[in-house]
């Protein structure tokens, strides 16, 4: 290397303002890869310095020949300082998006803070991540915090999504509780099973309020579980957000969603149970004897009239309640994740719309390397949202499991009441009707939410393919990714939420819904 110094080895003057290529005015400059430079460094003993860059055009054409033969932008000397002219580094240029007039959040910037700590709370530790608009400089919040506010409020009935030691508490004892009751109605189960005991209700009434509370027990535990990973899921989910290399427009319209979704699922399901407990004691009830009616008439597959009392009352009334509640909530949290990734392919597949729109009005050969570095980057970025869906879908497919087996079978189980029940009260025929049609919405609901994950996945290929009129090796890759690429949610392997679920378990109902007919008693 020494030989080199001695007068065989040249470099570039640094101005990273101007093009190292000698009298060239081009201000569309790019940084030099590593490849490139130790390419002519190598073949021609120029040395380019990391501060050096180059237009798209001289980066084209690759004529290092040029580069090499001109002296008046080379030196020799490697140790001596440079003259003050040569060394002072101005501003650099600002970026396209920073200069150029747009809407709000068309274009963003995205900073990553973490971990922070809050004083005097019980949330403790938590993370930030902050879209800044580079237009009117103001913040978007993303779908992370709305989900968090969603996620802290199942404090209230028994999920624990913060540690607090009191909700800790509570949970453990409505999860003992659970246990206890749903103990108690398999061993009724059995015993009605066996012979042993004869328990007013038909088998179909007991086994249904084994599968509730079994259910309400199970969500418990997954949803726990889950919220206690969200932590987790939301650093990934962050870093795809940060790593995407591509500037995304935003999501206005994540937290209507969200609200709205959140909204009807609540007042449906408070609606719907509202209707249960007045189909269970009509309205001939006395206030004195409501309660104790409506255990009995709901809870025949557990208690007989002469074993109920008011302390056994209390704890069932509170523990169907909370059961209700999670029978809901677990759907809710598969829509609602699901909408939360389905956005984000939303805004992917929006920006290479733009893109392929950009290049089809403004196409310049000069821009064929920029073009390249961009569909890398778009590409990566569909790669890290596959792998964010597959990250979060194997912490959510064992809630998903639960959540479609118990639809399903409540769906069956509800039309085949429905059919018995033809001439019963007006306020039980009402009940029935609006009960199925909300069941069977938010299991549509759950499915449809989720199938959409794949349809946005795959939505950008069309496009690829007829409208698309740039070609080249990553433009290529991409395709072959979004073909062959399958991005759904699963439950635990066993089947995939999209459309083709729907037609599948309405043949399964259907089946099952003779098989409850034909060996009812």
């Amino acid at each position: 290397m020494s030989g080199y110094f001695a007068g065989s080895l040249r470099r570039a003057i640094v101005d990273p303002n101007r093009c190292v290529f000698n009298d060239c005015m081009n201000r569309n400059l790019s940084d030099i890869l590593d490849m490139t430079k130790a390419k002519i460094l190598v073949e021609h003993n120029f040395y380019l310095p990391p501060t050096s860059r180059m237009c798209l055009q001289h980066l084209e054409e690759e004529n290092w020949e040029d580069l090499t033969s001109s002296l008046n932008n080379t030196i020799s000397d490697f140790t001596l300082e440079l003259k003050a002219a040569e060394t002072t580094q101005l501003m650099g240029s600002l970026s396209a998006p920073r200069v150029t007039a747009s809407r709000a959040f068309e274009r963003v910037g995205i900073e990553f803070v973490g971990s922070v700590s809050a004083k005097n709370s019980r949330i403790g530790k938590g993370y930030i991540a902050v879209f800044i608009c580079f237009t009117t400089k103001a913040i978007h919040l993303d779908f992370l915090h709305i989900i968090a506010i969603v996620f802290k409020a199942a404090r209230w009935f028994g999920i624990p999504s913060q540690g607090a030691m009191a909700t800790m508490c509570i949970s453990l004892i409505i999860l003992v509780m659970l246990f206890a009751l749903e103990v108690t109605a398999i061993w009724k189960l059995a015993r009605t099973f066996g012979g042993w005991d004869v328990v007013e209700g038909s088998v179909i009434a007991r086994l249904s309020g084994a599968i509730f509370y079994g259910n309400a027990l199970f969500s418990q535990i997954l949803t726990w579980k889950f919220i206690t990973s969200w932590k987790y899921l939301s650093y990934h989910w962050m870093r795809a957000d940060t790593a995407l290399g591509v500037p995304l427009l935003a999501d206005d319209n994540i937290r209507k969603k969200i609200t709205i979704v959140t909204g009807v699922v609540s007042i449906c399901a408070t609606l719907e149970h509202a209707l249960s407990m007045m189909a269970a004691t009509g309205f001939d009830c006395l206030p004195e004897n409501y309660f104790e009616r409506y255990i009995l008439t709901s809870h025949g597959f557990l208690l007989n009239s002469h074993e109920y009392s008011l302390l056994l009352g209390i704890p069932i009334f509170l523990l169907s309640k909370f059961a209700t509640i999670m029978w809901n909530f677990q759907d809710l949290i598969i829509i609602l994740v699901s909408i939360g990734l389905t956005s984000k392919y939303r805004r992917l597949n929006w920006k290479m719309n733009y893109i392929i729109t950009f290049e089809q009005k403004i196409y310049n050969q000069s821009l064929k390397y920029s073009q390249v570095q961009t569909w890398r980057r778009l590409r990566q970025a569909y790669v890290r949202q596959a792998a964010l869906v597959r990250r979060v879908g194997n912490k959510l497919s064992h809630l998903i499991l639960l959540s479609n087996l118990n639809n399903l079978y409540f769906i069956c189980l509800q039309l085949f009441l429905g059919i018995n029940n033809e001439q019963g009260p007006p306020i039980n025929r009402i009940y029935y009707l609006l009960s199925l049609s909300w069941l069977i919405s938010r299991a549509c609901g759950v499915v449809l939410a989720a199938a959409d994950i794949q349809i946005h996945s795959k939505i950008a290929l069309p496009l690829l393919q007829t409208t698309c009129s740039t070609f080249n090796v990553e433009v290529d890759r991409l395709k072959k990714q979004l073909k062959f690429d399958r991005v759904a949610l699963q439950g635990m392997g066993l089947f995939c939420l999209d459309r083709r679920l729907l037609l599948k378990v309405a043949a399964a109902i259907l089946t099952y819904e003779l098989i409850l007919i034909e060996f009812d008693n």
